[in-house]
This record gives C-alpha cells, structure tokens and sequence, in this order.
C-alpha cells in the first residue's frame, strides 16, 4: 500500500478498475474530495461503504447506494468472470446533480456578496452613527468609505465574516473537519509550488498593463478603488487587507466553494471559484487579476493545503501595501514584478507539458461539466449581473473624465 498525497495521482488512479483495496481505503482517507469516486469504485469493500456512509455527505451517499444496487463483475462468453470497467460502471450524472451542485454554491455566494457589499456595511455604519452622535453624518455620507477611514477596516471585517457564515451554512461542520483542513504532504513538489509563486506575480504584471491600457483612454483606476485606498489610511484597513480578509476569502473561496465543486473535477472546481473570486472584487480592473490569481490559489489550495493558499495571498496583498509605503518601496516592488514576470514566462514557456499534464489530471468523469455546471440558470444571472455592474461602473468613469 502506499501513500496517495497527490491529488492528481489519486484521481488517476481511480481509473484502474483493479485497484488494490487497501489503496481504495488510503484514497478515502487522504483525499476527501474524491469519495464519490471511491464509494462507486468497483473495489469498495463492504467496510469501507460503510465507513464511507457514516462520514460522507449525501454526495457520497448516492455514489454508496448506487454502489450497492451494482454487481462489479460480468460473465464473458468464455465463462470467465471479469471486474466491468470503470468507464462503464461509473459516471457522474453529468446534468441536474452538477448544476445542483453549482445551484447551493451560488445560493451561499449571492447571500454573502449582499452580506459584505450592502448589508452589513450599511448596518454597521448605522451603529457607528448612533454611537457617535454629533458627527453630522447622512446615510450616504456614512456608506463612503473615505468618511469613515478609521473604522473602515474594522467594517470591512466584520462584513465580511458575516459573509462567510454563509457558506457554514452550505457546508456545515465539513469546513472545518475538511475543507480548511485538509493538507496535502508537499514532499517532492516543492519546487511546484515555488514555481506557482513566481507565476503570480505574473498577474501583477498583467494587472499593470491592463491598468495602463485602459489609462490611454482616461480611465483612473485610483477613481474606481475608493475602498480599497480609504483601507490603506487605517491599521484596522491594513490588518484587513494583509491578515485577516486573506484568510476569510481563502475560506469562501478556496475552502467552501472548491472543495464542494471538487467531486465534479478539478479543473471544473478550480475555474468557477477563480470567476466568482474575480466577479467579487466589483472592479473590472482588479477583477481580471484576482481571476488569474485565483487560478493559482484555487490549485495550490486543492493539491498542497488551504495554508499554503493563505500563505500566497497574504504575500501577494503584503507587498501590494508595502510598495504604498514609498516612491521607493514602489519601485522596488516593481522590479519584483519585473523579474519574476521574467522568471514565469521562462517557467510557462519551458514547463508545457508539465501544465498539460496537471490539466490532465484534473479533468472530470462527467462530461462536458463546465457546460453542464454553468448551465445553471442561478449562476448565469449572478455572474451577468455582477459582470455588467463592475464593466458599467468602469464605462460610468469613463464618461465623466471626458
């Protein structure tokens, strides 16, 4: 028996309808995310059904009762008896059950961007109006964030916790007992992942040009970032954007949405938490870039560990805040960004097969699944409305310089 901390390796190995039992059980146990495909393997063993049942949701629970009604075995014409093939004995129902999936995940999600965009700030604000009498604030003055600099970054967090507790709601006790727990054993993949580092600086890069190519039509991105810029003038703002809005957004995204998008396949998980990460900045600017960083975070967090995503993303927002700090510090930010957009073009550009075999491995059982997922009529009002909002306010900035 062995180990089976690689992700990628384990979902492979599924494939193998002769998989030894005793890795079946190993699989289970290392790799939550693929349960499905374990409980409907033709190897599961009795025990492990029954193990698989009593810890599993009701995912895994379909895929143990599915098991059940199916004998594995088939008669040849020779009279021999064979395991049927996987292919055919399993396959994830590829319509209702993934956009149900999908349906739950953008329930959560909607709830919680009103949560952390209106809600919360407005009733936070509010409080903050009545404990400080005196201070001469309307309602639309106390929603800027510019008038309320110094308790800004204390309501961005509390918001945005509020926000998370939607997803505890969709996920229950497994966000704690797995999704941001889960840890995967580097061991010789630690190269990968200094790797996955150098390419994200890449879309800092990215992030730079664009920003650039929409100024030569006008467009200030610092007018379209008000929030951002009035949580730089306070410490509660900089533990926000450094420590603590890191960590809940890691949890949202990376632990709540990816893990429960992950029986789908990989790719399919990875890809639709990087749009809604990049459809939640409500910035068109910063979404692209949250988008492709997303990427990055979404696969280091389902093959490595949800630490090690935290760990990126509070990198990435340090050196953003600490490159505000001076023209000096900026400028040795962006040599930073420099290299290593040097670095990671050569690591693309000499590393292709690699990423085509990581996309490999992360493909679905289910066919067609970003069809199929994205299909779902919940997912494509949010995303249109919130795609529309964050391009519209970009074009309203736009109008007014001219």
């Amino acid at each position: 028996m062995r180990e089976w901390a690689d992700y990628g390796l384990a979902a492979a190995a599924l494939r193998d309808p002769w998989l030894p039992p005793l890795d079946l059980a190993a699989i289970a146990a290392a790799q939550p995310t693929l349960r499905v495909q374990v409980a409907a393997h033709p190897q599961a063993y009795q025990g492990l059904s029954d193990w698989l049942w009593a810890v599993g949701d009701e995912q895994v629970r379909a895929a143990v009762a599915w098991r059940r009604t199916v004998k594995p075995l088939a008669t040849t014409p020779g009279g021999v008896v064979q395991l049927v093939p996987l292919a055919t004995l399993y396959r994830p129902e590829p319509g209702a059950a993934l956009r149900q999936g999908v349906g739950k995940v953008m329930g959560a999600y909607c709830a919680a961007v009103a949560t952390i965009q209106l809600i919360a700030p407005m009733v936070l604000v509010m409080l903050l109006m009545l404990i400080l009498p005196g201070s001469g604030w309307t309602i639309q003055d106390g929603l800027k964030p510019e008038k309320i600099m110094p308790w800004y970054g204390w309501v961005m967090i509390a918001s945005v916790a509020g926000g998370a507790l939607w997803y505890l709601m969709l996920r229950g006790r497994r966000l704690v007992t797995t999704d941001i727990t889960t840890t995967t054993a580097a061991r010789g993949r630690w190269a990968l992942l200094g790797k996955l580092t150098v390419v994200m600086f890449l879309g800092q890069a990215i992030n730079a040009l664009f920003t650039a190519l929409m100024s030569l039509t006008g467009y200030d991105a610092s007018t379209s970032n008000t929030t951002v810029n009035a949580l730089f003038g306070s410490l509660s703002g900089v533990l926000y954007i450094v420590v603590i809005g890191p960590f809940l957004e890691e949890v949202m995204f990376r632990g709540a949405i990816l893990r429960h998008l992950a029986p789908y396949g990989a790719n399919f998980a990875i890809v639709t938490q990087a749009v809604l990460f990049g459809l939640y900045h409500f910035n068109f600017t910063q979404g692209v870039f949250a988008f492709f960083i997303g990427l990055i975070f979404g696969y280091v967090a389902l093959h490595y560990s949800l630490k090690w995503s935290y760990a990126l993303h509070a990198l990435n927002n340090g050196l953003v805040v600490v490159s505000l700090i001076s023209p000096l510090t900026q400028s040795a930010f962006m040599q930073l960004v420099a290299v290593a957009t040097v670095g990671a073009i050569i690591i693309l550009a000499t590393g292709r097969e690699q990423v085509r075999t990581l996309v490999a491995a992360g493909r679905s059982a289910t066919p067609h699944p970003f069809r199929a997922g994205w299909n779902n009529t919940l997912f494509i009002i949010i995303t249109i409305v919130i795609f529309l909002i964050s391009l519209g306010t970009t074009v309203m900035v736009l109008f007014l310089r001219t």
